[in-house]
């Protein structure tokens, strides 16, 4: 009897479970979906990244520029407004407030209350929109991904190698870490990058290239896709 009353429970229970699910599947099928453009103001119709930042707006990252959404219109900003090159791969708002833009050539700073070239309302003396940066002097530099670890450090994956970067006493320095190849010859281009609840950092590279954790205590692990 015990185990004929259980099969039936079990069988109610299941049955009470597909009903919300359906339920739960009808409710969705009425949800209103919007769809966003180059009509509605979209820089581009495809986004490399999508990032929220602390005040509510929507950044998109496209290969043409960078596009800020406020739930109502597009702002956009390209290479007119001081971005060092057309395509974004990346942004990230710092704990600080500060908004970091990885782009095809560099990265750059966002000044909100900076000047735009092509609409210079507040005078030339007016700070620019967006301040580049460069790991190596005259050296192009593709910046695919950004990350702030716990100890606010700022990490760059780009299209060859990782570096962190900080503003110290008024001016920049920049730190390459050399993570280990699958093969001498090969570039080491950065796609992914994590920090662990140890504070372990996670390095993903290319397809091909293996996966690097970097410890707390600063030795680096690699794991070969071989």
């Amino acid at each position: 009897m015990r185990a004929s009353k259980f099969i039936r429970n079990l069988r109610i229970a299941w049955l009470f479970s597909l009903i919300l699910t359906a339920q739960s599947i009808g409710s969705a099928e009425h949800l209103p979906v919007k769809t966003y453009t180059t009509a509605d103001g979209l820089l581009r119709d495809q986004a490399n990244r999508i990032k929220l930042d602390s005040r509510g707006f929507l950044w998109f990252c496209t290969n043409d520029g960078l596009s800020r959404f406020d739930g109502y219109t597009f702002t956009n900003y390209t290479t007119d407004d001081g971005l060092p090159h057309r395509v974004v791969n990346d942004l990230l708002e710092t704990r600080s407030g500060a908004i970091w833009v990885a782009t095809g050539n560099g990265l750059a700073r966002f000044n909100p209350k900076g000047r735009r070239n092509h609409a210079d309302s507040l005078g030339a003396t007016a700070a620019p929109m967006f301040v580049a940066y460069w790991p190596e002097e005259n050296v192009a530099r593709s910046m695919v991904v950004l990350f702030e670890d716990a100890q606010g450090k700022l990490w760059c994956g780009t299209d060859d190698g990782l570096y962190w970067f900080e503003e110290r006493d008024g001016r920049v320095v920049w730190r390459r870490l050399e993570l280990p190849k699958e093969r001498p010859d090969m570039s080491l281009p950065v796609s992914a990058i994590i920090q662990d609840r140890r504070g372990n950092l996670w390095i993903g590279m290319e397809v091909g290239q293996g996966l690097n954790r970097i410890l707390a205590d600063g030795r680096i692990e690699h794991y070969s896709t071989a």
